[in-house]
C-alpha cells in the first residue's frame, strides 16, 4: 500500500479528538470511530489497520493465553489440581491434569511461550517473578486508590490535588 499519507498521525488525531473529554467508553468511542471512517474515510481505516495488523495479532494471541490461565484458574476448585496430580501419581492418567499442563506462560523478556511440563528452573522462576510483581504493583494501585478515595471523599480529585501534586504521588509509588 503506497501512498503519501501520515496513516498514524491522522489516526492519534482523529483519536485524540474523541478522547477529549474526561469520561468516554473505549469501546463506544472505537465502534464510532469505525462507522465514521468506513463513511468518510476507508483508507485511513484500512491504511491504519495494515500498519498495526502484527500489533493486533500479537495482542490477540497473548489474549488468547491470557484467556486460557484465566479459564483454568477461575474453573478449578481450591485443591484439585492437587486432586489431578494425585490421581496421575496413583493411575499413570494424566487426562484430569491436561488444562493446568496445557497452559503456555511467557518465560522471558521476549514473551517465548512454554507450556509447565516443558519448563525449565530459571523459566518456572521468571514466570513467578512476574506474578509476584503484578500482585505488588496491584497493592500498590489499590492502597494508593483506596487512600485518595478517603481524602477525596464526595468531591472528585482535582477538587483536592492539581495535576502536579498527582503526578508526584503517582511517581512515588514506582
Amino acid at each position: 500500500m503506497q501512498t503519501s499519507r501520515d496513516y498514524l498521525t491522522e489516526m492519534r488525531v482523529l483519536i485524540d479528538s474523541k478522547i477529549k473529554d474526561d469520561r468516554y467508553i473505549p469501546e463506544l468511542v472505537a465502534k464510532q470511530i469505525v462507522e465514521t471512517l468506513r463513511e468518510s474515510d476507508p483508507e485511513l481505516l484500512a491504511g491504519w489497520l495494515e500498519l498495526h495488523a502484527a500489533d493486533f495479532l500479537r495482542t490477540t494471541i497473548i489474549s488468547i493465553g491470557r484467556s486460557k490461565r484465566t479459564h483454568v484458574r477461575t474453573t478449578a476448585k481450591g485443591k484439585s489440581f492437587r486432586a489431578a496430580a494425585t490421581h496421575a501419581t496413583k493411575t499413570g492418567d494424566t487426562k484430569p491434569l491436561q488444562n493446568f499442563l496445557d497452559v503456555r506462560y511467557a518465560v522471558d523478556i521476549n514473551g517465548t511461550r512454554k507450556k509447565l511440563p516443558d519448563m525449565m528452573t530459571m523459566d518456572l522462576m521468571f514466570v513467578a517473578e512476574g506474578y509476584a510483581n503484578t500482585a505488588k504493583r496491584s497493592a500498590l494501585i489499590s492502597s494508593f486508590m483506596r487512600k485518595l478515595a478517603i481524602k477525596v471523599g464526595v468531591d472528585k480529585v482535582s477538587d483536592h490535588f492539581s495535576d502536579e501534586q498527582l503526578l508526584k504521588m503517582w511517581s512515588s509509588l514506582s
